[in-house]
């Protein structure tokens, strides 16, 4: 279950299982919409966060998912986008 900023819930249904660190990733993306590293550090309370990312956005794209928008660098490391319009 995921909180889109306009507070909205939706079910998400994965073709995969999500580790612990990635379900709180998608959650914190899709809570706050657009969200840089340091943010998304502080939020799931990891300093670790490239990695489970980066292994989060290769199991969505081999599944064809696209959810997740690489929006570039910050002042606060890279930036992401949830893709909440891709949700019905």
């Amino acid at each position: 279950m995921l909180t889109l900023p306009d507070r909205r819930m939706v079910t998400l249904t994965l073709p995969f299982t999500l580790t612990p660190i990635e379900v709180k990733l998608l959650q914190a993306l899709a809570h706050f919409g657009e969200a840089s590293e340091a943010q998304l550090k502080q939020s799931v309370g990891s300093r670790r966060v490239s990695g489970p990312l980066s292994n989060l956005l290769d199991r969505m794209a081999a599944a064809g998912l696209d959810l997740i928008e690489y929006k570039g660098e910050g002042a606060d490391g890279v930036v992401y986008r949830f893709r909440s319009e891709l949700l019905k």
